[in-house]
């Protein structure tokens, strides 16, 4: 997969910042840019880096990490509720990663195009996972980006969320219903992420 050069923000104190916009949907449209950041932790984003979300007009983030995780290392937003949002967890790949394929599926994105987005962490999570092998003393400088895809972050089990959503819930939309979204939340999601 091509990496669209608007995908990945480079975000002082971060690795895994990426825009959900670009996206073609199975109706002929494309996922509006801007609208909708998924991130790995945002505890060491430096001011700068703070600085350069809040340029892009960001309004809400939504912390996706465990509470002991919050504990370490507490984020360093609040969460006013609006568009363009940002939610994160800790290292921005797989709770980050089934959030992003729920939006982008009620959205109208197809299941592999979903499964390519979350394969793109190893992308930018790889130098990170090279770092503390050797900071442990076990450097790999061998395992390349697509090792780390195959072991972390495999297109395969996202392929299978989006089986497992359809097969028991009849797809994201009816599993968002099931965990209390109403149809005017689940629309403005829907509106906020398609270009018009």
């Amino acid at each position: 997969m091509d990496i669209d050069s608007r995908r990945h923000l480079a975000i002082e104190g971060t690795r895994n910042v990426r825009d959900l916009g670009g996206y073609e949907t199975r109706d002929g449209r494309q996922t509006r840019w801007g609208r909708f950041l998924r991130s790995d932790g945002l505890q060491g984003v430096t001011a700068a880096g703070r600085e350069k979300l809040l340029g892009l007009g960001l309004k809400t983030v939504v912390d996706l990490r465990r509470g002991s995780e919050l504990a370490v290392a507490p984020s360093v937003f609040a969460a006013p509720d609006a568009l363009p949002a940002l939610y994160n967890c800790a290292a921005g790949k797989d709770r980050t990663g089934v959030t992003s394929a729920m939006l982008l599926s009620v959205a109208g994105v197809d299941d592999d195009l979903i499964a390519a987005d979350y394969t793109l962490s190893a992308h930018f999570l790889l130098g990170r996972h090279l770092g503390v092998l050797a900071a442990e003393g076990n450097a790999k400088p061998e395992f390349s980006e697509e090792d780390y895809r195959r072991e972390f972050v495999p297109a395969a089990a996202m392929l299978r969320v989006m089986r497992h959503l359809r097969d028991e819930y009849g797809g994201a939309e009816s599993y968002m219903r099931t965990v209390g979204l109403q149809d005017e939340q689940i629309e403005r999601l829907c509106s906020g992420l398609l270009d018009d």
